[in-house]
């Protein structure tokens, strides 16, 4: 996916404010796993929806 949207000026297109900035943070920067990943407990609790 990175290729992909270095090869291609629509995900970088500088006149939409929005793209560029979604393409750098979700693909071209790195990413952090969610907090259910080192933890499953977090995730059961998230899915009985305690914290409401």
């Amino acid at each position: 996916m990175p290729e992909m949207v270095k090869n291609d000026p629509f995900w970088l297109d500088p006149k939409d404010l929005h793209r560029p900035v979604y393409v750098r943070e979700g693909f071209l920067k790195p990413t952090i796993p969610a907090f259910h990943v080192f933890n499953p407990g977090f995730g059961v609790v998230n899915a009985e929806q305690t914290w409401g």
